[in-house]
């Protein structure tokens, strides 16, 4: 753990393929919990005690998108989260906190940001909010809804 200026933040291993990487849990007191996590296959660790507030994780690709004939298709499959793994992550650290979810390292070629949402949502519900990471994006990033 180490604390940079008003946030604390505790990285965490997450596998990559082989490649030595990590996700990080991040804590400000006017943000309250934000979870960065990409360039993994899964995240090996359960938050949903640390009642996190925010999401910027990857959701790399979604089967039916991807051309197997890319020459890094393989590295795409095993060094990356697909859309389902997102999801997964989400629901198993989802709780009455989340207002955030930014999804983030879209695969080109391999992802829909409009599908992704859309199924993102249908775990969440309307009430979170939900997005794709693009140029320009600003999400606020408050501890309480209001």
């Amino acid at each position: 753990m180490v604390h940079i200026g008003g946030f604390k933040v505790i990285p965490f291993h997450v596998p990559h393929n082989g490649t030595p990487n990590y996700g990080y849990l991040i804590e400000h007191k006017e943000m309250g919990r934000f979870l960065f996590a990409t360039d993994y296959e899964f995240i090996p660790y359960n938050f949903k005690k640390q009642q996190i507030q925010h999401f910027l994780i990857e959701a790399n690709y979604q089967e039916q998108f991807i051309d197997k004939n890319i020459p890094n298709y393989e590295h795409k499959l095993l060094g990356h989260a697909s859309l389902e793994t997102c999801i997964g992550a989400i629901k198993a650290n989802n709780s009455p906190n989340l207002r955030n979810i930014i999804m983030c390292h879209l695969g080109a070629g391999s992802s829909s940001g409009k599908y992704f949402i859309n199924e993102m949502q249908k775990v969440t519900g309307r009430s979170i909010n939900v997005n794709c990471a693009i140029p320009g994006l600003a999400v606020e990033l408050d501890k309480s809804p209001f």
